[in-house]
């Protein structure tokens, strides 16, 4: 039984792939080379491709993602990890304030760190390549 609907889940997965790779679905395809505005389109194929076998339908899915600039999804990346920091510093600075109303004299600020880690980063990889 657990076995039927596995196959049965395995043959959707692959008829829903097939759809994705029709005309009537080329939006979608092209919301791929913008994965910075569309994150969970990405991350919902990529769950795709990892519940599907090996197959025809699996090549065809891995080929697809495979097309999307991996610069793209490094931006993105930066992105969330700089709205994350962004965030962490607003509360912060919101929950360091003293009993009295007047800001902690101690407030960090991330976007100078932020800033040299990232060109840290980069001066990394480049001597890698």
């Amino acid at each position: 039984s657990a076995r039927v609907s596995t196959l049965a889940v395995t043959q959707l997965v692959d008829k829903l792939v097939q759809l994705l790779e029709s005309p009537i679905f080329a939006h979608t395809r092209l919301q791929l080379l913008e994965p910075q505005k569309h994150p969970h389109l990405l991350k919902a194929l990529y769950g795709l491709l990892m519940v599907l076998p090996q197959s025809s339908a699996y090549d065809t899915l891995k080929n697809r993602l495979k097309s999307v600039s991996t610069m793209a999804l490094l931006h993105v990346i930066e992105t969330q990890q700089w709205q994350l920091l962004q965030q962490q510093s607003t509360a912060t600075s919101s929950s360091s304030t003293s009993a009295d109303g007047e800001a902690a004299s101690a407030i960090i600020d991330y976007k100078p760190l932020l800033e040299q880690f990232w060109s840290v980063q980069k001066m990394h990889s480049r001597g890698k390549s």
